[in-house]
């Protein structure tokens, strides 16, 4: 990383604003770095934000593997996309969104998945749920003490 990024991560006052501010604006420096090529400015990025967008996808798609996948999926996004991120919000929103976006694509797979599972039971099947449905139950009479029927035979 070049001496200057580091510097200006690194010499940051964090009394003179906020944390959220100064996380912001060392996310800024590094997203410029990693524009640039710099691959270690990236991996600083994932470092920062990787726990929180993994703790979103979990809660999104209630799955560990699911989230993980989403968390890669969204990291390379991001990667492969950084140069189109033009700094109007925060890179930590960019990523959430970008995050929240897989999720539902991931939610919305398993939904087709789980749809198409039962439909290629159901063909498979088909015969004999058939034959099951329409197996013909005897007819029980019952009759009361004053022997009346309270189910009349057809």
């Amino acid at each position: 990383m070049p001496v200057e990024l580091m510097e200006s991560i690194g010499g940051a006052n964090p009394t003179s604003s906020s944390a959220d501010r100064l996380v912001a604006e060392e996310d800024a420096v590094l997203v410029a770095g990693a524009k640039t090529g710099d691959t270690r400015a990236f991996d600083l990025l994932v470092e920062r934000h990787e726990g929180r967008i993994f703790s979103l996808a979990w809660r999104m798609t209630r799955n560990r593997e699911d989230a993980e996948d989403v968390v890669q999926q969204s990291l390379q996004k991001a990667f492969l996309h950084l140069k189109k991120f033009e700094g109007e919000s925060l890179f930590s929103t960019w990523l959430t969104r970008i995050t929240r976006y897989l999720c539902c694509c991931a939610r919305s797979a398993d939904r087709v998945s789980f749809r198409s599972t039962i439909q290629s039971w159901v063909k498979k099947h088909y015969w004999r749920w058939r034959s099951l449905i329409h197996v013909r139950v005897p007819k029980i009479t019952i009759h009361s003490e004053s022997g009346s029927e309270f189910f009349p035979r057809p």
